[in-house]
């Protein structure tokens, strides 16, 4: 394994917890309550959720104690909780070109919180929004998303 001057090593910020069955180009609902409705059942495609309804409860009380908006086009509900027995996360772009990504982990370890992190920095990015925002279907989608994380994991790596 390689290690950092500081013998720590590097993150890795593979895609692998964010399935190609976890994303849509094409959201239905039209309230926010339908879209994490949706989010949660792409997350479950990933194999990773233990209890639907826990993940939601968390998710709503997350939400709750303030606002999971990052930009105008950009809403990450995230959440802590027992319903899900890995870090996971599904992406999804609504009617009206949001873009949404719900992100749920068992325990706040660093590996996770800085995953997070980097995904909320890349899907933040203008030039990876409208990218997102034209993908024509989940393989185009999940493409974006794998690409991005898995080219910040190399760069992370030679630092």
């Amino acid at each position: 394994m390689n290690m950092n001057e500081n013998n720590v090593a590097p993150v890795r910020f593979d895609s692998d917890w964010i399935s190609i069955h976890s994303v849509s180009p094409s959201l239905c609902g039209g309230s926010e309550e339908q879209i994490y409705e949706e989010l949660a059942a792409l997350l479950e495609n990933s194999g990773r959720v233990t209890d639907r309804r826990q993940l939601l409860a968390d998710i709503s009380r997350r939400k709750d104690a303030g606002s999971t908006s990052i930009t105008e086009l950009l809403d990450i509900p995230h959440t802590q909780t027992s319903g899900v027995s890995q870090l996971c996360a599904a992406v999804g772009i609504s009617q009206n070109r949001q873009i949404y990504a719900m992100v749920a982990w068992p325990e706040n370890t660093a590996h996770c919180l800085q995953k997070i992190a980097r995904l909320i920095e890349l899907l933040s990015d203008r030039r990876v929004e409208q990218k997102l925002l034209g993908a024509a279907d989940a393989g185009e989608l999940h493409g974006w998303i794998s690409s991005a994380l898995d080219a910040s994991g190399r760069r992370s790596a030679v630092q």
